[in-house]
């Protein structure tokens, strides 16, 4: 690990356009990568590989000589440059119109095999050594009204349009896409099966092998099939400090098909008051709600005879321990019957 941060950058008064910091935030080194004589170009694209290499690329500005390209340099001095290529993106340095401008976009990611970019229109494949293009794709007829762009371990590429996650294959073959919300501004891929994205009003975590027509998708994330999850008994939950004794457990999967085994999302909150809990499906959309401590989720819509699917859950729970400050806790569960 070279332990240092690297930032994409630009400026009115500066030549540089990225610069290097130690992770202790105490040291930071600028580079004039393109060797500049202005500071007409900033860094609107970049992203690291797993092979110790940076890439960014160029906006454009009138008179600037460096007008959307792209380069790729060495993570550890980023430079000499190891190849400087035209991206044929119209990304234009900033203004206050989002449409035509572009001082930072989520659109750029490395893969095991390839460089992908996107600009809310174009999704474009490109060789990681080289630089050289290969291909494309047009996901939409606009540019810069939305943004996201990442890869899985398998190089399935997700990207943000409209209010969906697109998803293609490492050749770019579309696949299958996913509805979100409202519009998307970002996408991450997790090794954990989840793919989260945040857009207007909204953060979502989503679970992408439940996607319809992508079963593949399953085993670029999952390290064994999903028949073997197993709900497991709850385990005996350890008391946590305080003035008074408590103890919290909150089980992160349940599988309500009423064999009475784990069949309740049962949180354990001993010593506590002021109890309450929201859960969420992966649209953000809240499928059960209580104050009552005693009173657990059966799998169902408020707990009333609708069944919710299969799938990944996000649970916020408020609590405080007596004479205490209020307690945050929030994260994932598996419903699995």
């Amino acid at each position: 690990c070279n332990y240092k941060i690297i930032i994409g950058c630009g400026g009115t008064s500066y030549t540089n356009q990225v610069a290097i910091i130690d992770t202790n935030l105490t040291t930071l080194i600028p580079y004039n990568i393109l060797s500049a004589t202005n500071s007409y170009n900033d860094v609107c694209l970049m992203t690291l590989d797993n092979y110790g290499n940076c890439y960014f690329a160029m906006s454009g500005n009138i008179g600037a000589p460096f007008n959307n390209v792209m380069i790729k340099s060495s993570v550890s001095s980023l430079f000499p440059i190891i190849f400087n290529v035209s991206d044929g993106y119209n990304f234009i340095e900033g203004s206050s119109s989002i449409l035509s401008s572009a001082n930072g976009f989520n659109g750029m990611v490395s893969g095991s095999q390839f460089l992908y970019t996107y600009d809310g229109a174009v999704l474009k494949r490109w060789n990681l050594t080289t630089g050289a293009f290969i291909n494309s794709v047009i996901v939409s007829s606009l540019s810069g009204y939305w943004g996201g762009l990442t890869t899985d371990g398998c190089d399935n590429i997700y990207v943000g349009c409209d209010s969906t996650i697109k998803v293609y294959d490492d050749l770019l073959n579309f696949r299958t896409s996913v509805s979100l919300p409202d519009v998307v501004s970002d996408v991450k891929a997790d090794k954990n099966n989840i793919i989260y994205a945040c857009g207007i009003g909204f953060v979502a975590a989503v679970d992408i092998t439940e996607a319809p027509d992508c079963p593949c998708i399953t085993s670029c994330f999952v390290s064994t099939p999903c028949d073997t999850i197993i709900s497991p008994p709850l385990p005996v939950p350890t008391p946590l400090p305080g003035n008074v004794n408590t103890e919290l457990f909150i089980p992160n999967i349940f599988s309500p098909n009423e064999d009475n085994e784990n069949s309740l999302f049962k949180v354990i909150a001993i010593g506590y008051e002021n109890y309450h809990i929201e859960i969420y499906d992966r649209w953000g959309i809240k499928v059960f709600e209580s104050n009552d401590a005693n009173l657990h989720w059966n799998g169902k819509v408020d707990n009333t005879k609708q069944d919710v699917p299969d799938g990944t859950y996000y649970h916020i729970l408020s609590i405080r321990k007596q004479m205490d400050i209020e307690e945050k806790h929030k994260g994932f569960l598996m419903l699995t019957r």
